[in-house]
């Protein structure tokens, strides 16, 4: 419980205060990945996830995109330091360029970033915890289902 209630906190800082938000799983760290192209891809689902969302329904379609949030989880970080191995050993500026591209060009939210906004975890280990928590909590949730030889 004490784990949700972090979870809870930390999002309520970031003004997700309804639970209402989507989770996008990318597992970024298989060598020769195009990162740029999969990236396409988490964008292409985030789509198909907000058109599944709003339905038909027009009235809500202008404010959907923007009032509606998505967490991305990926081994991807913006602090290289704070990748495991695996990631670092395969990312790249394409990588960086990827990941940046998400967050400040299609508004993904990371939580380690919204752990750093709130100040209140020290511990970036429980991480991987926290990310288990807002897979379950989130109103969607997609990740990797297949290895289309490039990763994505």
């Amino acid at each position: 419980p004490n784990h949700f209630r972090t979870v809870d906190s930390i999002l309520r800082k970031s003004n997700i205060t309804d639970g209402d938000f989507s989770v996008i799983h990318w597992r970024a760290e298989k060598p020769g990945m195009d990162f740029m192209g999969c990236a396409g891809y988490v964008v292409n689902a985030k789509h198909a996830m907000l058109e599944k969302r709003l339905g038909n329904n027009d009235k809500d379609r202008g404010s959907g995109s923007g009032s509606h949030p998505f967490v991305l989880l990926t081994s991807l970080n913006t602090d290289a330091g704070m990748m495991w191995a695996g990631s670092r050993m395969i990312a790249n500026s394409k990588a960086h360029q990827a990941l940046d591209f998400l967050m400040q060009e299609h508004g993904f939210l990371k939580m380690d970033e919204l752990m750093k906004q709130s100040h209140d975890i020290q511990d970036p280990g429980m991480l991987a915890i926290y990310d288990l928590i807002l897979a379950q909590k989130s109103k969607s949730f997609a990740t990797c289902a297949r290895d289309e030889g490039n990763g994505c």
